[in-house]
């Protein structure tokens, strides 16, 4: 229903942006999946997704217990930006954006109601599809991927794949544990998409345990890193790149290389 409904309204209205509302019952990765899917997807680019969590709905994003936590999840997971509204407005988004900063996913932003204008709702966005501030670009010898490496004290390394590359599921973790027998010191968090589902994969450099689990983020593959040089993110990038599926289907093709005419920005 709602693919149909946004097709006549894109075939119907002129405007370039489109917001969609969606219920508490909709999970935002789902939602997400069948806009980019067909011919929609073909026409429009999902921009951002925002959660706008009133005070009163706070305790689930905390609290895993709670009757509503696995839909809370679903929008941690999926949100570019979280715009929190309430009594407390004050001292909750600090609390959320270190919720958010668990994930590997760049600098998601927390705003008050009060302040979240439209030009702050889309610099969180570009902030959270974009590498975190401070880092600097480097040269990787593998195409579809960039790079970024920041130098201080704890050196972290970003790659980032645009969304239309899709891993094959098997190949990838064969990458991944080559990855890890080539740096065996290496600390990583990452999601990646595959034909079927969004997966976050993580490893812990001192016990060497990794751990797979579904991922509501549909903003593009990425993995953060704890790698000391921009060489080694070269050896990560062309280990990971070539599991990569040579054959997506011909809608994650067309939505890889066709340029958008619309958007779409979720609000959850």
């Amino acid at each position: 229903a709602l693919r149909a409904a946004l097709a006549r309204l894109l075939r119907e209205a002129r405007g370039d942006r489109v917001l969609v509302e969606l219920g508490d019952a909709a999970a935002p990765g789902v939602v997400i999946d069948g806009l980019r899917g067909g011919a929609l997807g073909a026409a429009i680019d999902v921009e951002g997704v925002v959660a706008a969590v009133e005070g009163s709905q706070a305790p689930a994003w905390f609290d895993r217990a709670h009757p509503t936590a696995r839909h809370a999840a679903q929008l941690s997971g999926a949100a570019d930006l979280v715009v929190f509204s309430g009594a407390d407005e004050g001292r909750r988004p600090g609390e959320f954006q270190r919720l958010l900063a668990q994930a590997p996913v760049g600098e998601r932003t927390v705003l008050a109601a009060s302040a979240a204008r439209w030009a702050e709702v889309r610099a969180a966005i570009g902030a959270a599809r974009g590498a975190p501030a401070g880092f600097v670009e480097v040269a990787v010898d593998t195409e579809g991927v960039r790079a970024w490496h920041h130098a201080g004290p704890t050196p972290v390394g970003w790659l980032q794949w645009c969304v239309g590359r899709r891993f094959e599921r098997r190949a990838l973790r064969a990458a991944l544990v080559e990855v890890c027998r080539q740096l065996p010191r290496i600390e990583a968090r990452a999601v990646f998409r595959t034909a079927r589902h969004w997966y976050a994969w993580t490893r812990d450099a001192r016990t060497g345990v990794e751990s797979w689990e579904l991922s509501a983020w549909r903003g593009d593959s990425r993995l953060q890193s704890s790698l000391g040089a921009p060489a080694e993110l070269g050896v990560v990038a062309r280990l990971v790149g070539a599991a990569i599926d040579a054959e997506p289907s011909a809608a994650a093709a067309s939505a890889a290389a066709s340029p958008r005419t619309r958007s779409a920005s979720l609000g959850a």
